[in-house]
């Protein structure tokens, strides 16, 4: 056998012994034995896999359990199956399944199929010295991976220098393969292969985005780095633009009629997709019949057609810092199934016949026509909750008190109250950030929170309590993980504040720590670290409630627009009514966990447009001093959030010469190491910005 073709086999064959092993662990096996699992009969082949199995022997990923026979070495784990997660530093790990990358076992990279952020693959797990690593020994799946990044192009070859850094390594690009893209511009690569023997994976340009710094251009390039189309197909807009907007007649009669009830919606200044309306009504005997309206999405998207497609892949629309993607065509989010005022609208609403204390006597879930009379941005209606005067003051006024009397309850039940501030910003004719804008929650909003919580909780219980049912999907929010409770006990024990997560009642708990501490010093630390204790929401077909909002029974309904498990269940529930079954319990579970890993890429990538608009906004005054508080604290340095614009930007621990500073984990706070002085999350600092640049969506600050 010729050497090359020997060493090429010895490769394939080697994975397959292994692979054998690994699938009968317990099991002794001669090397014959092992030839017949591989299907190999040749002799020559034979007498290599017997070399091979005495290399491995050698090597201990085999052991010898008797002459001639061979077992797999018993500091090998059995088969793990999951993913592999590139972090920011660039470490390769293995997840396995169910479990985050804070899990995951770092991948021995020099024996290992090359592999990409987001594979499924099969390892074995080895020990090696103290700890151990994942050997990757086949590649399951693999998704079309497409990559953003500044090209470089010289006579002879080109490289993708990458955006995003869960790619480790630069994508190579045949010079005929770069479109006609030039040096220094930023483009959008697909990987076409990664042979075993190269150091990059190879690749070929599918777009030119435009030179790097545009905001137009970073922005589409956020998109595709967190794998969220930019734009439509065009046979999902054919398909949306034929959708008639009249309303037949025979779709009327079929529906709850309740144009003739005062209704309209209340939105941020900038929206046009108005998915949700509020009807008031007063039925006598002190009782009110509240609607919370929805847009009928599913009379217009069906199951399985080319926009349900589209819509199942985006699973959510994206809110960028300077634009909204939208998960359905403009035409069905901005104009068809839009809440819009003056216009007959299709529904799907919940009816609360409630009292004036928010008492919900009766309450009916059906499909309607509406008509909204009102436009209400939150500002106006917010005037009218503090002045009381304006059209509908009365009815608004009337609505808000009530939904802080549900607040004040949910509140008092358990619910958890973590205000939160968005930043925004204001753009010159070129999009380029002239203003930020600091937006906080008030009455008017909390007005709309309310009655949709409302509508999510009794659509959840609706289900629950109509059992047999189809599978279902719910909003979860799982209780604290005890581990971490403890590191929020030992961190609190070093600001002197008790708490017991031992205690039978951890919810009480963490209620009484949040409200006893409103006046700390320090207390957007501590909510920041109550925060990091909780689990994240996701969505799922198994019911384990909402630990954040104290509900047994959540769902989404009130978003279908924007969000396509809300899609899911307006489904479901018209299913269910019409004694029919939409979705197998397998094709739920597969959508839910699509839709929760959608959810946060669009999350990073809203994320990772304001700190690209923060850094080119910060770029006129670098050199400027600023006073500014902690917003949080890691082994690398000390951020800061801005007074005067609401930025953030970063404090190395290496530029902060005074001292010596190490990171305190438990204690969340850095430390220098000869005159003690600590920095927290909520201590007040003055900073200079030293530089600003988008590119890297990184802020530089220097303590002053």
């Amino acid at each position: 056998m010729k050497a090359h073709l020997r060493k090429k086999l010895s490769k394939r064959l080697r994975k397959g012994i292994l692979e054998v092993f690994i699938h009968e662990p317990s099991k002794s096996l001669n090397y014959k034995q092992v030839s017949a699992r591989l299907g190999e009969r040749d002799n020559d082949v034979r007498h290599l896999i017997h070399d091979l199995m005495d290399g491995l022997l050698e090597s201990g990923e085999l052991e010898s359990s008797s002459p001639g026979r061979y077992k797999l070495s018993s500091s090998y784990a059995q088969l793990g199956r999951g993913y592999i997660s590139v972090n920011r530093r660039g470490m390769v790990l293995f997840v396995p399944e169910g479990l985050t990358p804070e899990d995951g076992f770092e991948v021995d990279r020099r024996r290992s199929l090359n592999v990409l952020h987001g594979d499924e693959v099969r390892v074995k797990i080895k020990r090696k010295g103290k700890k151990r690593v994942a050997l990757v020994i086949e590649l399951i799946h693999r998704e079309d991976r497409h990559y953003v990044g500044v090209l470089e192009v010289t006579d002879s070859y080109a490289f993708l220098i990458p955006d995003n850094r869960s790619l480790h390594v630069d994508v190579y690009i045949d010079p005929a393969r770069t479109r006609g893209a030039k040096d220094g511009e930023k483009v959008l690569v697909r990987i076409t292969d990664w042979p075993d023997s190269a150091q990059s994976p190879f690749g070929e340009v599918l777009e030119i985005l435009g030179r790097p710094g545009n905001p137009d251009t970073e922005m589409v390039g956020i998109l595709h780095e967190f794998g969220l189309p930019p734009d439509f197909p065009p046979a999902v807009l054919q398909a949306a633009g034929a959708i008639p907007l009249i309303i037949p007649d025979e779709e009327v009669r079929k529906r709850k009629d309740i144009r003739s009830i005062c209704t309209f919606t209340i939105d941020p200044e900038d929206a046009k997709d108005f998915d949700d309306a509020i009807s008031f009504e007063r039925i006598g005997e002190g009782l009110l019949r509240v609607g919370v309206h929805i847009a009928d999405v599913t009379h217009y998207v069906r199951k399985g057609d080319v926009i349900d497609k589209e819509a199942v892949k985006r699973a959510t629309s994206v809110y960028l810092a300077d634009r909204v993607v939208p998960m359905l065509p403009e035409v069905l989010s901005n104009v068809v199934c839009s809440l819009r005022p003056n216009e007959d609208k299709l529904c799907f609403s919940v009816l609360f016949d409630m009292d004036k204390e928010g008492r919900v006597k009766k309450h009916e879930i059906c499909r309607t026509i509406i008509h909204s009379d009102r436009r209400f941005t939150y500002e106006e209606a917010q005037t009218r909750i503090e002045t009381g005067e304006g059209d509908l003051s009365q009815e608004i006024r009337e609505l808000n008190d009530i939904a802080s009397i549900l607040r004040t309850e949910r509140m008092s039940s358990g619910s958890f109250d973590f205000s939160s501030e968005e930043l925004r910003f204001r753009y010159d004719d070129d999009g380029r950030p002239i203003e930020t804008v600091l937006k906080i929650m008030k009455d008017a909003n909390q007005l709309i929170e309310e009655y949709m919580l409302l509508a999510n909780r009794y659509l959840a219980r609706y289900i629950k309590e109509h059992k047999p049912l189809p599978p279902f999907i719910y909003r979860n929010h799982d209780s604290p993980d005890p581990e971490k409770l403890q590191n929020l006990r030992y961190f609190l024990k070093s600001l002197g504040i008790r708490f017991d997560p031992r205690n039978h009642n951890v919810r009480k708990e963490i209620q009484q720590l949040l409200d006893s501490t409103q006046s700390h010093p320090q207390a957007p630390l501590i909510q920041t670290m109550v925060i990091r204790s909780m689990a994240k929401a996701d969505y799922g077909v198994d019911n384990i409630g909402h630990y954040g909002l104290s509900f047994e029974d959540y769902t989404h309904f009130t978003s279908p627009i924007r969000r396509y498990p809300d899609v899911l269940v307006h489904r479901l529930v018209a299913a269910y009514m019409d004694g029919q079954k939409a979705y197998s319990e397998q094709e739920m579970q597969r959508l839910a966990r699509h839709c929760s890993l959608q959810e946060r890429q669009a999350v990073d990538a809203e994320r990772a447009s304001i700190r690209f608009m923060q850094a080119l906004y910060l770029q006129r005054y670098i050199g400027k001093a600023f006073m500014g508080k902690v917003s949080g604290v890691t082994n690398f340095g000390v951020f800061v959030r801005l007074d005067e614009n609401h930025c953030e930007g970063l404090v190395l621990l290496r530029s902060m010469d005074d001292d010596h500073y190490v990171f305190k984990s438990e204690q969340q706070m850095v430390v220098g190491q000869r005159h003690g002085f600590t920095y927290r999350i909520g201590d007040e600092v003055e900073v200079r910005i030293l530089d600003a640049d988008p590119l890297s969506r990184q802020v530089d600050l220097v303590m002053l």
